[in-house]
């Protein structure tokens, strides 16, 4: 999406004007034997606008378009960032964590009328050559090579600075990462697995296994539970094994307290997932303490 093409949309949330509901596309469908899960559209597909989407912890919708630009989807504002971005998670309670090649850096959600201009503050850079951004509830990861292995680091919070915490070098190469930060959940392979704590406290146990695919993305809601993307579907991964809740290819994942957001491939709209505490998924709390699931 082109700065003109956001702004124009900004200009329609401003207005209050509704956007067309567009059906959803051929090679998007809910799962089979899961019709108590609502499937709506959070962002309509017009076309393909190559924005990443961005979720709040609090479920509001944003876009990072041409690397710079940040807006939301639902009130009319969106800033501009001093510096370009290749990643951003929310890492409130008012900021947002940015990703620069491998520097950090937080850009402050600021207040006024639009467009405002963020001015990115320095957290230093990784010991990752090319990392990638992770959102989690409450916590940030980064994840990526490290010599000749897969490494995730938990970027902690404390005060106004930021703490990398090195989990263990994970065997396998990691696709996706998610969590609260007390615990990671990882995708290697089809595998999700669960790291309990850091340093000599740390604890590895596999917590679900895809029967077929390999896993391209993940996302963690302590209300909600674990959810996974594959090449061809979106679901959720609890007590009862890998339930299939959405078919739709390459699609990239993010949760809220309450809801499940899906971004087509093509970046060409944003679903919102609904009634999904029927599930019956992982208490992270009672695992990790060794108790059942």
């Amino acid at each position: 999406m082109s700065r003109a093409a956001a702004l124009m949309l900004l200009g329609a949330v401003a207005l209050g004007a509704e956007p067309e509901v567009a059906p959803f596309p051929p090679d998007t469908h809910r799962a089979p034997g899961v019709s108590f899960v609502q499937v709506e559209w959070a962002l309509p597909a017009s076309s393909r606008s190559g924005c990443p989407m961005l979720v709040r912890d609090d479920g509001e919708l944003w876009l990072l378009c041409d690397g710079r630009l940040l807006f939301s989807t639902s009130r009319p504002h969106f800033e501009v960032a001093d510096r370009p971005v290749d990643a951003a998670v929310w890492f409130g309670p008012s900021s947002w964590l940015t990703l620069s090649g491998n520097e950090l850096g937080t850009l402050p959600l600021l207040n006024g009328a639009p467009p405002l201009m963020g001015h990115t503050r320095s957290l230093g850079k990784l010991p990752l050559p090319s990392p990638k951004l992770a959102a989690g509830e409450g916590a940030a990861y980064a994840f990526g090579r490290a010599g000749d292995r897969d490494q995730v680091l938990w970027l902690e919070r404390d005060a106004r600075q930021l703490r990398p915490h090195v989990l263990g070098t994970i065997d396998g190469h990691i696709a996706a990462v998610a969590g609260n930060g007390a615990t990671t959940l990882v995708a290697i392979g089809r595998r999700i697995v669960a790291v309990f704590g850091t340093g000599a406290q740390e604890e590895v146990r596999i917590l679900q296994q895809h029967p077929s695919e390999e896993l391209t993305g993940l996302a963690y809601s302590s209300n909600l539970g674990v959810f996974y993307a594959t090449a061809t579907s979106v679901g959720f991964a609890g007590l009862g094994g890998i339930i299939e809740l959405l078919r739709t290819p390459g699609a990239r994942i993010a949760a809220s307290k309450d809801a499940l957001y899906v971004q087509l491939n093509g970046d060409r709209g944003v679903l919102k997932l609904t009634g999904l505490e029927l599930l019956s998924g992982f208490d992270l709390d009672r695992v990790h303490g060794g108790g059942a699931p």
